[in-house]
């Protein structure tokens, strides 16, 4: 038994390299451009809460009803359509008519099961799988609070363009309350999102 506990225990006393937690891209990608990442689990990298907040556009792109559909956000002027995804997602099993939750970058490659290439999440990196986002509607100042529960590409293979996407269930766009007009083009004008950590009150919540 004393063989098994002292390797563990020279993992938390000496922190040695191969028990260092493998950070996403957009992780390393956000440290190295700001020296901080906003609401990082790790106290050391988290950046100060920032209250002006960061807006998003957001495109849905219909597909069959075999087919889930996302509305697709981002932080940018322009939009990429939000592909749409068949069957169990990278963090389990969901109906987009149902449930409640975001999509987020899965890096370069979205096969891989490396999780180096993760972007926030891939298939071999599921850390961020179910931590909790804050979405708001610039325009009504709804807030929804919903969960990582799938990874996509967005035709995109670089971190500055992939890190400030997200993609949303069809219940969680209509939960933030589109105009009329927003529901028949499937996009909200702006949006704001990020992980539910910013003060490092939910440090389960950060990512990583």
């Amino acid at each position: 038994m004393r063989s098994l506990i002292i390797p563990a225990l020279l993992c938390v006393l000496f922190i040695h390299k191969s028990c260092a937690t493998v950070h996403t891209q957009c992780y390393n990608y956000f440290l190295q451009k700001d020296g901080c990442v906003f609401s990082a689990a790790d106290d050391r990298n988290r950046c100060s809460a920032d209250p002006k907040p960061s807006t998003a556009v957001g495109v849905v792109q219909a597909s069959n009803t075999n087919v889930k559909r996302h509305t697709l956000a981002r932080r940018y002027d322009t939009t990429l359509p939000s592909p749409s995804v068949r069957g169990e997602g990278i963090c389990g099993n969901y109906n987009t008519a149902e449930a409640e939750g975001a999509s987020l970058w899965v890096g370069p490659n979205p096969d891989s099961t490396n999780p180096e290439e993760a972007g926030w999440l891939n298939k071999g990196k599921t850390s961020n799988c179910n931590k909790q986002l804050y979405i708001i509607n610039p325009r009504t100042r709804k807030t929804v609070y919903v969960n990582v529960i799938d990874g996509h590409d967005f035709q995109t293979t670089q971190p500055d363009v992939g890190c400030f996407q997200i993609a949303l269930t069809q219940n969680t766009f209509l939960q933030l309350d589109p105009t009329d007009e927003e529901k028949e083009k499937g996009s909200i004008g702006s949006l704001t999102w990020d992980f539910n950590n910013l003060n490092g009150a939910s440090p389960q919540d950060g990512p990583v």
